[in-house]
């Protein structure tokens, strides 16, 4: 289960920190959707919880403070990063 102490921090609130920190996120392979409640986030494989309270409680305050700096652009960071990802992951694996 991940800890917050696994998530990482946001102390850039730039929009180049937002990108940083979703990129993060995708590559621990922690990203999620942000209007998605992170307890409600399972584990494909077990379909336990992903975030233990500690986590859960970070990533709403950082989610929080991010959506009332910089708004919707908090998903096309988030979606940036997921993109960035995947389109790494299937580069490696092709």
């Amino acid at each position: 289960m991940v800890s917050a102490q696994d998530v990482p921090s946001w102390s850039d609130p730039t929009i180049r920190g937002l990108l940083w920190w979703w990129r993060e996120m995708a590559e621990r392979r922690l990203i999620f959707h942000p209007d998605d409640a992170p307890e409600s986030i399972v584990s494909v494989e077990s379909g336990e919880a992903v975030f233990d309270a500690s986590a859960c409680q970070k990533l709403k305050d950082i989610i929080a403070r991010m959506m009332i700096l910089h708004g919707d652009d908090v998903y096309s960071a988030g979606f940036e990063a997921m993109k960035e990802f995947l389109l790494g992951f299937r580069s490696k694996a092709g």
